[in-house]
């Protein structure tokens, strides 16, 4: 992925330009770069679900969905993709930075009496964040704060976030979010104004040195075209690359901050996740099923992730400690324990099967990802019994 300096002149796609997918023939595809890096896209979020990161390009209609698993092929991403509006797709519970999403239209701005600057606002907004960074974690340091801006005439857009540390949780983020929200004066505080993503099970964030896709309709025909416009740009700081400014980038070693703050009582943590529709009863069973599966392959020292309401097959598996992992084993002959590599589960229908991100980035190009298929292992005694009693023959 490329910093802005790398992206000094973005190629802007005229309002003609935006190319467009026949949603209904569209099928995923691999496609191939020259240095052997691949990546996949797709039509839709839940195709790219088992991916590590995932990218949304808005240049397209409809919009497609990049899968990755590595650093590299994030990087391919942005070379192959140079100019489009490409969003950072967030929609795990895996541990991600805190972050401000501000957008203040300028007639909103106008209204506020008496009126600030833009630098004071963004200086407010700053002295928010970093407050609420300490009061979580005092160890923070101040030199990881990072502020982007897309701002234009009619618009002042910032993102405040921070490579200096990690939230547990979509959850904890947004609880983050509602603490900066309050240090801010009152004119600031408006949810049309400072986004958060309580009650959402996903969400994105436009990545540096990306337009954004501007719908423009036709009063008389009715016709929808698009243009770029607003690159967002490095604010703070500006010799930093993209990787420093996402949310949930590669081998992100920033601590894990569980703050009493940012705790909530279970109740209140439900209905903000909003991660399982199915009934309580339903859940229970079928993570029980997937545990004794995992248990039975010797698969362990995992924390097993209830699947999101996008991706209802896709059982994200948490790493809690090191441990031996049976198919990294079984294709590649690596016995040393796995220390932060997560994994996770993929259901069709009524069958299971475990996959292992390290595993899926080892293997060969063009081939499939390896997974090893989660069965119930009768005992002998057991298989015994399940066979038919013979019939007495006089």
């Amino acid at each position: 992925m490329s910093t802005q300096p790398e992206h000094n002149t973005p190629i802007v796609l005229a309002s003609s330009d935006v190319p467009t997918v026949d949603n209904q023939n569209f099928e995923p595809e691999i496609e191939e770069e020259n240095n052997r890096v691949f990546y996949h896209w797709a039509a839709k979020a839940e195709s790219v679900a088992e991916y590590r990161y995932k990218i949304r390009d808005d240049s397209v209609r409809p919009r497609q969905f990049l899968g990755t698993d590595t650093k590299d092929e994030i990087e391919t991403i942005f070379t192959e993709h140079q100019g489009h509006s490409l969003h950072e797709y967030i929609d795990s519970d895996d541990p991600l930075r805190p972050f401000i999403d501000f957008d203040l239209p300028q007639e909103k701005f106008n209204k506020i009496d008496p009126k600030p600057t833009r630098r004071e606002v963004k200086d407010i907004l700053a002295r928010a964040f970093k407050k609420v960074c300490l009061e979580i974690y005092p160890n923070w340091d101040k030199t990881t704060l990072t502020i982007a801006g897309s701002s234009d005439e009619k618009k002042m857009s910032l993102h405040i976030s921070t490579f200096g540390m990690r939230l547990k949780n979509i959850i904890a983020c947004a609880l983050f979010i509602e603490l900066v929200r309050k240090k801010l004066p009152v004119c600031l505080q408006s949810k049309d104004i400072v986004d958060n993503i309580t009650n959402k099970s996903s969400f994105s964030l436009r990545m540096l040195g990306t337009p954004k896709a501007i719908e423009i309709k036709c009063e008389k025909t009715g016709k929808k075209t698009y243009k770029h416009e607003r690159v967002k740009r490095a604010l703070y700081p500006e010799n930093k690359d993209v990787f420093d400014f996402m949310l949930c980038p590669p081998n992100d070693e920033a601590p894990v901050i569980n703050s009493s703050l940012l705790s909530i009582s279970e109740h209140i943590a439900t209905k903000i996740s909003n991660t399982c529709t199915e009934t309580t009863e339903d859940i229970e069973i079928e993570l029980n099923l997937i545990s004794k599966l995992l248990e039975e392959f010797e698969i362990g020292e995992y924390e097993l992730l209830c699947s999101r309401e996008n991706f209802p097959d896709t059982f994200p598996l948490k790493r809690v400690t090191p441990a031996f992992c049976p198919l990294y084993y079984r294709e590649y002959s690596y016995k040393d324990p796995h220390t932060s590599d997560n994994a996770y589960i993929i259901r069709n229908k009524k069958l299971y099967s475990f996959y292992c991100h390290s595993a899926n980035n080892n293997r060969e190009a063009e081939s499939r990802k390896p997974s090893i298929k989660l069965t119930i292992k009768e005992k002998t005694s057991e298989q015994e019994e399940s066979f038919p009693v013979p019939e007495k023959i006089n």
